[in-house]
């Protein structure tokens, strides 16, 4: 019987190799047109602050006031004609004081600081939209239970809380007190990153009050369990620092 060579088995062709290639083409490609924005990128510097502010027993403020941000840094008004931009980070130097510039808070007062940003459902009673204020009541949106407050999550998302008590040791100080005394005062700062689109539906995002969207909202929150009837008060002091991203057209 005559015996013929053995035909060699195809071997399959390996056509992943070049959709692997193709692949990694590809996200070289996006690569460098990630690094390309950023490179276009230019940042943004903003400020704000509120001095002095009269606490009777709460006091707020608003983060996304955009409008009344002043440009820094070398940012002009040029920079800021865009309907949207990307609220990056942000920074607050917070002080609370006994001395008032009215009249000196003599009583040793507790105090209870939050920051926080508003739930999706919040009721259209409770904000402002556009000037970006809130209206809380106590017992429905806060607390207040032996000098400690407490807010109702259903309408807040809270991010940093920080609780304290100073007492002014010199019950005959008067308006305005030569000196700080040691314990009257309190400083601290809270950073935090939004990384939030911000958009105007018809003009520049800087020219907004507010940021609209309630859920776009941060806020710092200060209580106190200070008695109005001597009009004492203490002082809250409130400076910003907002770093915006703006990703130039192509």
């Amino acid at each position: 019987m005559p015996r013929y060579p053995k035909r060699q088995a195809r071997r399959p062709v390996r056509r992943y190799k070049k959709k692997s290639s193709g692949l990694a083409s590809l996200a070289r490609k996006v690569n460098t047109l990630v690094r390309a924005r950023r490179q276009n990128a230019q940042w943004l510097n903003m400020t704000r602050a509120e001095t002095n502010q009269s606490l009777a027993q709460f006091y707020q403020y608003n983060m996304c006031l955009f409008s009344s941000m002043t440009p820094l840094f070398g940012t002009t008004t040029d920079d800021l004609a865009d309907p949207k931009v990307l609220y990056h980070s942000t920074k607050v130097q917070c002080r609370v004081t006994l001395e008032n510039s009215v009249n000196n808070e003599e009583s040793t007062t507790r105090f209870s600081a939050f920051l926080v940003s508003l739930r999706d459902r919040i009721p259209q009673s409770k904000f402002n939209n556009s000037l970006g204020t809130l209206t809380l009541t106590n017992g429905q949106d806060y607390t207040i239970n032996q000098g400690i407050a407490y807010l109702n999550r259903k309408i807040f998302n809270i991010h940093k809380t920080k609780y304290f008590t100073l007492t002014n040791y010199n019950t005959a100080l008067t308006a305005p007190a030569a000196q700080s005394m040691y314990g009257t005062d309190m400083e601290w700062s809270w950073s935090m990153a939004p990384k939030m689109t911000i958009e105007h539906p018809a003009g520049n995002w800087s020219a907004l009050a507010s940021a609209l969207d309630p859920s776009k909202q941060y806020y710092v929150l200060v209580f106190s369990d200070n008695q109005t009837g001597d009009l004492e008060n203490p002082d809250v002091t409130i400076s910003q620092m907002a770093n915006f991203k703006r990703i130039a057209s192509a």
